[in-house]
């Protein structure tokens, strides 16, 4: 959608994609890390006595 706006001038398009674009990146971001925050908090519950 970026690309496809910025090349036929729809500025509405372009800025919906490039919203598109940093949601999917932090999408990503965050589920690439989810394993490291549930075994983190995990060993942290662990340690309550």
């Amino acid at each position: 959608m970026w690309a496809w706006g910025h090349h036929s001038g729809g500025h509405q398009a372009e800025a919906n994609g490039k919203k598109g674009a940093v949601v999917s990146a932090g999408a990503a971001l965050g589920l690439g890390a989810a394993n490291g925050i549930v075994a983190f908090f995990s060993t942290l519950g662990t340690q309550v006595n």
